[in-house]
Protein backbone atom coordinates (compact mmCIF):
# COMPACT_ATOMS: atom_id res chain seq x y z
CA UNK A 1 0.00 0.00 0.00
CA UNK A 2 1.93 2.98 -1.42
CA UNK A 3 0.39 6.58 -2.46
CA UNK A 4 -2.95 5.29 -1.87
CA UNK A 5 -3.08 2.39 -4.04
CA UNK A 6 -2.87 -1.10 -2.99
CA UNK A 7 -1.03 -3.64 -4.98
CA UNK A 8 -1.07 -7.31 -4.11
CA UNK A 9 2.15 -9.59 -5.41
CA UNK A 10 3.29 -9.85 -8.04
CA UNK A 11 3.49 -6.11 -8.54
CA UNK A 12 3.95 -4.66 -11.93
CA UNK A 13 6.97 -2.89 -12.08
CA UNK A 14 8.80 -1.02 -14.53
CA UNK A 15 12.34 -1.10 -16.27
CA UNK A 16 13.57 0.37 -13.10
CA UNK A 17 12.07 -2.55 -10.87
CA UNK A 18 9.68 0.20 -9.24
CA UNK A 19 5.98 -0.41 -9.00
CA UNK A 20 3.11 2.43 -9.32
CA UNK A 21 2.87 1.92 -5.82
CA UNK A 22 6.79 3.27 -4.95
CA UNK A 23 7.41 -0.73 -4.41
CA UNK A 24 11.02 -2.39 -5.52
CA UNK A 25 11.77 -5.46 -6.23
CA UNK A 26 13.95 -7.65 -5.25
CA UNK A 27 13.77 -10.61 -7.15
CA UNK A 28 11.91 -11.08 -10.45
CA UNK A 29 10.87 -15.29 -11.36
CA UNK A 30 10.24 -16.26 -15.02
CA UNK A 31 8.39 -19.37 -15.49
CA UNK A 32 7.54 -20.61 -19.15
CA UNK A 33 8.53 -17.06 -20.77
CA UNK A 34 6.19 -15.14 -18.19
CA UNK A 35 8.08 -13.00 -15.77
CA UNK A 36 6.98 -11.73 -12.65
CA UNK A 37 7.82 -9.28 -10.03
CA UNK A 38 8.29 -9.56 -5.84
CA UNK A 39 9.16 -6.86 -3.66
CA UNK A 40 9.23 -9.66 -0.69
CA UNK A 41 11.78 -12.56 -1.08
CA UNK A 42 9.58 -15.36 0.78
CA UNK A 43 6.91 -14.86 -1.77
CA UNK A 44 9.49 -16.14 -4.69
CA UNK A 45 9.51 -18.99 -1.58
CA UNK A 46 6.31 -19.97 -2.96
CA UNK A 47 6.12 -19.31 -6.09
CA UNK A 48 9.11 -21.96 -6.49
CA UNK A 49 7.89 -24.18 -4.51
CA UNK A 50 4.44 -24.31 -6.65
CA UNK A 51 5.93 -23.79 -10.20
CA UNK A 52 4.42 -26.34 -13.33
CA UNK A 53 8.21 -25.87 -14.76
CA UNK A 54 11.99 -24.79 -13.77
CA UNK A 55 11.59 -21.40 -12.09
CA UNK A 56 14.01 -18.49 -12.96
CA UNK A 57 14.79 -16.62 -10.64
CA UNK A 58 16.94 -13.03 -11.17
CA UNK A 59 18.13 -10.70 -7.76
CA UNK A 60 17.39 -7.22 -8.97
CA UNK A 61 18.49 -5.99 -5.03
CA UNK A 62 20.46 -6.79 -2.26
CA UNK A 63 19.14 -8.99 0.64
CA UNK A 64 19.58 -8.74 4.23
CA UNK A 65 17.88 -11.38 5.93
CA UNK A 66 16.96 -11.95 9.74
CA UNK A 67 16.42 -16.01 9.37
CA UNK A 68 17.70 -18.83 6.96
CA UNK A 69 16.37 -17.99 3.13
CA UNK A 70 15.10 -21.73 2.62
CA UNK A 71 13.39 -22.99 -0.30
CA UNK A 72 12.20 -26.32 0.02
CA UNK A 73 9.52 -28.97 -1.82
CA UNK A 74 10.73 -27.54 -5.22
CA UNK A 75 10.60 -30.39 -7.05
CA UNK A 76 11.31 -28.44 -10.22
CA UNK A 77 13.96 -26.84 -8.66
CA UNK A 78 15.23 -23.58 -9.57
CA UNK A 79 18.27 -21.39 -11.42
CA UNK A 80 19.02 -18.37 -9.73
CA UNK A 81 21.07 -15.57 -10.91
CA UNK A 82 22.61 -13.48 -8.89
CA UNK A 83 23.09 -10.23 -11.34
CA UNK A 84 25.64 -8.86 -8.85
CA UNK A 85 23.81 -8.85 -5.70
CA UNK A 86 24.06 -10.48 -2.38
CA UNK A 87 22.07 -12.83 -0.13
CA UNK A 88 23.08 -11.74 3.69
CA UNK A 89 22.81 -12.94 7.12
CA UNK A 90 24.41 -12.15 9.72
CA UNK A 91 23.44 -14.06 12.70
CA UNK A 92 23.06 -17.75 10.73
CA UNK A 93 23.15 -19.51 7.90
CA UNK A 94 22.16 -17.58 4.42
CA UNK A 95 20.77 -19.80 2.12
CA UNK A 96 19.69 -23.63 2.36
CA UNK A 97 18.43 -25.24 -0.78
CA UNK A 98 16.39 -28.93 0.29
CA UNK A 99 15.59 -30.72 3.84
CA UNK A 100 18.19 -32.50 5.00
CA UNK A 101 15.57 -35.77 6.01
CA UNK A 102 14.05 -35.63 2.67
CA UNK A 103 15.73 -35.21 -0.95
CA UNK A 104 12.36 -33.80 -2.30
CA UNK A 105 13.80 -30.63 -4.64
CA UNK A 106 14.73 -30.57 -7.85
CA UNK A 107 18.24 -28.83 -9.13
CA UNK A 108 19.35 -25.76 -8.16
CA UNK A 109 21.34 -23.69 -10.44
CA UNK A 110 23.54 -21.22 -9.18
CA UNK A 111 25.11 -17.96 -11.49
CA UNK A 112 25.96 -14.69 -11.44
CA UNK A 113 25.46 -12.65 -14.86
CA UNK A 114 26.80 -9.60 -13.77
CA UNK A 115 29.41 -10.35 -11.00
CA UNK A 116 30.15 -9.31 -7.59
CA UNK A 117 26.78 -11.26 -6.36
CA UNK A 118 26.38 -13.72 -4.12
CA UNK A 119 25.83 -15.19 -0.64
CA UNK A 120 27.38 -14.12 2.78
CA UNK A 121 26.98 -14.81 6.48
CA UNK A 122 27.97 -13.31 9.36
CA UNK A 123 27.44 -16.49 10.98
CA UNK A 124 27.71 -19.64 10.47
CA UNK A 125 27.94 -21.21 6.50
CA UNK A 126 26.96 -19.02 3.68
CA UNK A 127 25.13 -21.80 1.53
CA UNK A 128 23.50 -25.25 2.90
CA UNK A 129 22.78 -27.81 0.28
CA UNK A 130 20.83 -30.31 0.90
CA UNK A 131 19.79 -31.40 -2.58
CA UNK A 132 21.54 -31.52 -5.68
CA UNK A 133 23.62 -28.19 -6.93
CA UNK A 134 25.14 -27.14 -10.22
CA UNK A 135 27.49 -23.67 -9.16
CA UNK A 136 28.83 -21.59 -12.24
CA UNK A 137 29.51 -18.57 -10.47
CA UNK A 138 28.63 -16.07 -7.14
CA UNK A 139 30.82 -15.22 -4.08
CA UNK A 140 30.12 -17.39 -1.13
CA UNK A 141 31.48 -15.92 2.34
CA UNK A 142 31.24 -17.21 5.46
CA UNK A 143 33.09 -16.13 8.62
CA UNK A 144 32.45 -17.50 12.57
CA UNK A 145 32.23 -15.15 15.67
CA UNK A 146 33.43 -17.86 18.19
CA UNK A 147 35.69 -20.80 18.05
CA UNK A 148 32.70 -23.14 18.37
CA UNK A 149 30.65 -22.15 15.24
CA UNK A 150 31.34 -23.54 12.29
CA UNK A 151 31.34 -21.60 8.98
CA UNK A 152 32.05 -23.07 5.76
CA UNK A 153 30.98 -21.11 2.35
CA UNK A 154 28.89 -24.17 1.62
CA UNK A 155 28.22 -27.46 3.10
CA UNK A 156 27.03 -30.10 1.94
CA UNK A 157 24.78 -32.69 3.40
CA UNK A 158 23.55 -35.90 1.03
CA UNK A 159 24.13 -34.22 -2.38
CA UNK A 160 25.64 -34.34 -5.47
CA UNK A 161 27.18 -30.68 -6.50
CA UNK A 162 29.15 -29.86 -9.17
CA UNK A 163 31.20 -26.65 -8.77
CA UNK A 164 32.39 -25.14 -12.48
CA UNK A 165 33.56 -21.46 -11.11
CA UNK A 166 32.77 -19.35 -8.28
CA UNK A 167 34.82 -17.81 -5.00
CA UNK A 168 34.47 -19.64 -1.99
CA UNK A 169 35.92 -18.01 1.19
CA UNK A 170 35.70 -19.10 4.93
CA UNK A 171 37.25 -18.96 8.24
CA UNK A 172 36.60 -22.53 8.49
CA UNK A 173 36.61 -24.92 5.54
CA UNK A 174 35.83 -23.64 1.98
CA UNK A 175 33.50 -26.99 1.46
CA UNK A 176 32.60 -29.13 3.70
CA UNK A 177 30.67 -32.70 2.51
CA UNK A 178 29.09 -34.64 5.22
CA UNK A 179 27.47 -37.94 3.13
CA UNK A 180 27.31 -36.25 -0.49
CA UNK A 181 30.11 -35.81 -3.49
CA UNK A 182 31.47 -32.42 -4.53
CA UNK A 183 33.18 -32.35 -7.90
CA UNK A 184 35.13 -29.20 -8.58
CA UNK A 185 36.12 -28.45 -12.20
CA UNK A 186 36.60 -24.68 -11.48
CA UNK A 187 36.56 -21.77 -9.04
CA UNK A 188 38.89 -20.11 -6.80
CA UNK A 189 38.89 -21.54 -2.81
CA UNK A 190 40.34 -19.94 0.28
CA UNK A 191 39.85 -20.15 3.88
CA UNK A 192 42.25 -20.32 7.21
CA UNK A 193 41.98 -23.52 8.03
CA UNK A 194 41.85 -26.52 5.76
CA UNK A 195 40.28 -26.26 2.44
CA UNK A 196 38.47 -28.83 2.08
CA UNK A 197 36.69 -31.12 4.51
CA UNK A 198 34.79 -34.23 3.57
CA UNK A 199 32.76 -36.68 6.79
CA UNK A 200 31.92 -39.64 7.25
CA UNK A 201 31.12 -41.13 3.37
CA UNK A 202 31.63 -37.35 1.84
CA UNK A 203 33.84 -37.30 -1.24
CA UNK A 204 35.01 -34.13 -2.89
CA UNK A 205 37.04 -34.64 -6.38
CA UNK A 206 38.75 -32.09 -7.67
CA UNK A 207 39.74 -31.61 -11.76
CA UNK A 208 40.56 -28.10 -11.44
CA UNK A 209 40.86 -25.23 -8.68
CA UNK A 210 42.72 -22.06 -8.12
CA UNK A 211 44.04 -21.40 -4.92
CA UNK A 212 45.13 -17.79 -4.21
CA UNK A 213 46.22 -18.03 -0.81
CA UNK A 214 47.67 -21.41 -1.43
CA UNK A 215 47.32 -24.24 0.99
CA UNK A 216 46.98 -23.88 4.48
CA UNK A 217 49.09 -26.09 6.55
CA UNK A 218 47.11 -25.13 10.09
CA UNK A 219 44.63 -28.31 8.89
CA UNK A 220 42.47 -30.12 10.89
CA UNK A 221 43.89 -33.15 9.81
CA UNK A 222 46.82 -34.83 8.78
CA UNK A 223 46.23 -34.07 4.72
CA UNK A 224 47.59 -31.22 3.34
CA UNK A 225 49.14 -31.81 0.10
CA UNK A 226 47.00 -30.37 -3.63
CA UNK A 227 45.29 -33.14 -4.79
CA UNK A 228 44.03 -33.15 -8.21
CA UNK A 229 41.68 -35.60 -10.16
CA UNK A 230 41.87 -37.73 -6.66
CA UNK A 231 39.35 -38.10 -4.08
CA UNK A 232 39.74 -37.12 -0.93
CA UNK A 233 38.97 -39.80 1.88
CA UNK A 234 36.41 -38.96 4.27
CA UNK A 235 37.91 -37.17 7.39
CA UNK A 236 40.31 -35.18 5.63
CA UNK A 237 41.40 -31.81 5.26
CA UNK A 238 43.05 -30.04 2.24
Amino acid sequence: FRNNIVVPEPHSFDSGNTCICNAQAVASVTIGGATQYYMDIQNVVTVVKEAAALPYVKLLANITLTDTLTFKNAPKGMELDFAGKTIYNPNNVAFKWGDHWVANNGTLTLRDSVGGGGVTSGRFSALELDDDAVIYGGTFKASMDDKFTQAAAIDVYDATVSIHGGVFDATDSAVMVINGTVNIYGGSFECKTGIFDSRVTGVIQVYAAEFPNGISKESKHSVYAVLLSQVLAPDCYL
